[in-house]
């Protein structure tokens, strides 16, 4: 746990603590003290946090407030690894989302989405991550709609669409510079070796597992417990397709590709085409064009800062207003 982390999680429980009626600002201190002790992997004390959030937006008839704990409780549970949160929390954004802030409601249904891909509903996991990337198409936010195309890709693979699970991938990788957020970029690349565990050569997803070995380690969050599984899965098949001394080499060269080279590796092996066919050139998503679902959904959302970084503002901006002194580290 590095030292920055330990000052943020000191600050937020200086916050809470210095706060003692139920107001909008303690809600909006325990929301960015959940979301530290979720960078922290203390996701019982993150949940707690957020819960009582919760609870004071009720309190208050805050649906915005409301609607930003929903979102991040909804990411919390999705991390810990409790698919079985889905129904209720889907049940309260149901009755809040017209009124939240569409950049949360966007988060809350990226994290629905994943905690239904989390109980094997696909269907639904589908249906939420679509609704949540209308809103990041709709306004120009590359980094979080590569995220959650990413996620989209794994759960459309899964129902057996491969063509389209690999156009979505290629799609998130081509957004290129709006990748610059380490954890999309990863989520990204992780995505472009299940979806291309059929087509793309051994030797190029051993690579791209070395690289995103070095990645896991540069990340301060964690994967989801079915995304870790998924992952130690993809090593051992890969292994036993190359054989242990062919194995090693490629996790070698690939431990030693920069971000940029494994980005370009991903893309090459959700291109190569499945045995027996011939390469295709790839198919752009059309600028500004949305799907009928999409359209559904979409309204323009505020643009999205990171979670450590939405978390340090949030503690920066209520430890102002409650008198608590300290300093919030930067990453």
């Amino acid at each position: 746990m590095s030292c920055c982390c330990i000052c943020a999680a000191t600050l937020c429980t200086a916050g809470a603590c210095a706060i003692s009626s139920r107001d909008g600002l303690r809600g909006k201190v325990l929301v960015g003290a959940g979301l530290v002790a979720a960078y922290l992997q203390d996701f019982a004390g993150a949940t707690a946090r957020l819960e009582d959030a919760l609870a004071i937006a009720r309190e208050l008839n805050d649906p915005r407030g409301a609607v930003e704990a929903l979102s991040r409780l909804a990411i919390v549970a999705w991390l810990e690894g409790r698919p079985e949160r889905l129904s209720e929390l889907a049940t309260e954004l149901a009755t809040l989302r017209d009124a939240g802030d569409p950049w949360d409601v966007g988060v809350a249904l990226n994290g629905l989405g994943m905690l239904a891909h989390g109980t094997g509903d696909l269907p639904a996991a589908t249906a939420y991550l679509e609704a949540a990337l209308a809103l990041y198409r709709q306004a120009g936010d590359g980094h979080r709609a590569a995220s959650v195309l990413g996620m989209l890709a794994v759960a459309v693979y899964e129902q057996g669409d491969s063509q389209r699970a690999a156009d979505l991938v290629a799609e998130a990788l081509r957004l290129g510079p709006a990748l610059g957020e380490l954890r999309a970029a990863v989520s990204c690349i992780r995505a472009a070796v299940q979806v291309s565990s059929t087509r793309a050569p051994a030797e190029r997803l051993a690579r791209l597992l070395g690289a995103m070995d070095v990645l896991f380690a540069r990340l301060s969050f964690p994967l989801s417990p079915r995304q870790q599984a998924g992952h130690n899965q993809a090593v051992a098949n890969v292994r036993a397709a190359l054989g242990e001394e062919a194995f090693a080499a490629s996790w070698a060269a690939g431990r030693s590709l920069t971000l940029d080279d494994a980005m370009a590796e991903a893309l090459a092996a959700v291109q190569h085409p499945p045995a027996g066919e011939t390469a295709m050139a790839p198919k752009p998503q059309p600028e500004g064009r949305l799907s009928a679902r999409e359209q559904e959904v979409s309204k323009p959302p505020r643009l999205p800062v990171r979670l450590a970084q939405y978390a340090r503002r949030d503690l920066v901006q209520c430890a102002s207003r409650s008198g608590v002194r300290g300093r919030v580290p930067s990453e």
